[in-house]
């Protein structure tokens, strides 16, 4: 593994790629999951497939903010053990394995001691059918959230005792459970949606310190026209909690829009609904004349006290806080037409942050970046193929007003599963929003006038070396993840030819690329 420092693209907005590290690699070999750790740098996991002492080896490589290498390990575990999940907290990263093709979960957590460099591997069984939804780290407690007979519940597991604690009060039917995530003091949220009559939804948010005593319980009412169909908690950065999600009229599966809403126990909040038709360039991908018609017709549907009748397959993906703001990344996208709208299988179930990210290949539910604490639902229901259309970032005010927004249409993206594809940075207090497309970096920036979309730029990946030659990208992996402050990651599989002492050769490598915005 190599790190260096190279001559990076200049420009304003445009994207600099100060540092990049590569990992010699060969076909067959298994993929990294590339990890954020903020500000404590990346790590990468991958199954070796190779054996020892009757156990599979997994590698484990830790770089920091510059991609220069700070712990290399392995690690051996039962064979049948597969990543599922991941948190990091600071100083440790959590990652969650559990043996397949069985109903009761046998978990492995392994604790990854940053600074001192040490293993910790605790095995965690429930003894009961237990379906598997989230997985966070709150403080020291791992929780794990999910459903027991189609009742939601999270189970609370400390290193001290033996075995996992429920969580009371959730076990109750027509409950799902949206969301579970970790604060930045160490509390964490349980997010509910409840359906106590057709027309009677409620959101339930819960807030426990790590040992799992309640600290907040709030109650909000929803609009009797509507359904939850996601929602997202943030994460006390600033000192409101803001929820933010979808919405749908009825108990229809596509997203009306975006609701948000600011948590206070003590008094009666007023929920904004958002409809998608009124989000500022939400409809900019498609063509004008098509965008004008549907703004005409949402606009007679308010007149006439209606709900405004546009739809779209819309999934969130990320909620920050920045500067007294709220930012909302979400993507919208085209299933395949045989199967239903929303190709996760209950919608309730996603915690589609992700986030991030989210949808991720079977068996890995966060292959390619920290959705703040992502567990997935199993695969079993997903779409055959799924074409992403937008990704959109709408910034919302303290009092969870919609104040702007910014689209950028995807070129001709498929993908086998539903996968977290773009992500977006604040620089300079303005979005930039970006994806990686074969062997080149596409973002689109915020412009100053809210009324204008600015065009789509794109700019090459830039190599180890400047003699070195690019050859091929492996187009099925990698990506761009946010990272910390105005920073990125970006990571794939290319073929390099590389000038070896007047002699030319041929290289697969993994490769990741940090970006400065």
């Amino acid at each position: 593994m190599v790190s260096c420092l190279f001559g990076s693209f200049t420009g304003w907005g445009q994207p600099q790629q100060p540092f990049r590290m590569e990992i010699p690699t060969k076909s067959g070999d298994k993929d990294f999951d590339v990890i954020s750790m903020g500000r404590e740098g990346l790590a990468l996991i991958r199954d070796t497939d190779k054996y020892a002492h009757g156990k599979k080896k997994w590698q484990i490589e830790m770089v920091d903010t510059v991609l220069a290498r700070q712990w290399s390990t392995e690690l051996e575990l039962e064979n049948r053990l597969q990543l599922v999940g991941y948190e990091h907290t600071p100083g440790h990263l959590y990652l969650l394995f559990r043996e397949t093709e069985t109903t009761y979960y046998n978990f492995q957590l392994v604790n990854l001691s940053i600074d001192h460099q040490e293993v910790q591997v605790d095995k965690v069984k429930f003894d009961l059918t237990f379906q598997l939804t989230h997985f966070t780290v709150a403080g020291t407690s791992a929780l794990f959230g999910g459903y027991i007979n189609s009742e939601p519940a999270v189970l609370i597991y400390n290193h001290s005792s033996d075995h996992p604690k429920v969580l009371p009060g959730l076990f109750t039917k027509n409950i799902s459970l949206l969301d579970l995530r970790a604060n930045q003091n160490q509390s964490f949220n349980v997010l509910l949606t409840e359906t106590r009559q057709p027309d009677d939804h409620r959101l339930i948010v819960r807030t426990y310190d790590p040992d799992g005593n309640l600290l907040v319980d709030d109650v909000i009412k929803v609009d009797q026209r509507f359904t939850i169909l996601t929602g997202i908690t943030s994460t006390l950065v600033q000192d409101e909690m803001m929820i933010m999600g979808t919405y749908a009229e009825g108990n229809g599966k596509q997203a009306a829009g975006i609701f948000s809403v600011v948590v206070d126990p003590f008094n009666e909040q007023e929920v904004t609904y958002t409809d998608l038709a009124s989000i500022d360039h939400f409809l900019d991908y498609l063509p004008e004349k098509k965008a004008q018609k549907i703004r005409d017709k949402v606009s007679k549907n308010k007149a006439s006290g209606k709900t405004p009748n546009y739809r779209a397959n819309l999934l969130p993906i990320r909620l920050a806080e920045h500067g007294g703001s709220f930012y909302l990344l979400a993507e919208v996208f085209h299933p395949a037409s045989s199967v239903n709208a929303y190709p996760y299988g209950n919608p309730s179930w996603n915690n589609s942050y992700n986030p991030y990210n989210p949808f991720y290949t079977p068996g890995y539910p966060n292959r390619s970046g920290r959705y703040d604490s992502p567990y997935y639902p199993e695969p079993s229901s997903r779409s055959t193929e799924v074409r992403l259309i937008e990704s959109v970032v709408v910034k919302f005010g303290t009092k969870g007003k919609a104040q702007a927004g910014i689209s950028m249409k995807f070129d001709d993206e498929k993908r086998s599963l539903m996968d977290q594809t773009s992500d977006f940075v604040i620089a300079r207090d303005s979005i930039v929003l970006t994806y990686k497309k074969k062997n080149e970096i596409v973002y689109q920036h915020e412009h100053n006038d809210p009324s204008v979309n600015t065009e789509i730029s794109k700019t090459g990946i830039v190599l180890m070396r400047q003699e070195d030659l690019f050859k091929s990208e492996e187009e099925s992996t990698g990506g761009i993840r946010y990272w910390y402050d105005n920073h990125a990651y970006l990571w794939g599989y290319r073929r390099v030819k590389v000038v070896v002492d007047e002699d030319v050769e041929s290289r697969f490598v993994f490769y990741a690329n940090r970006l400065d915005y």
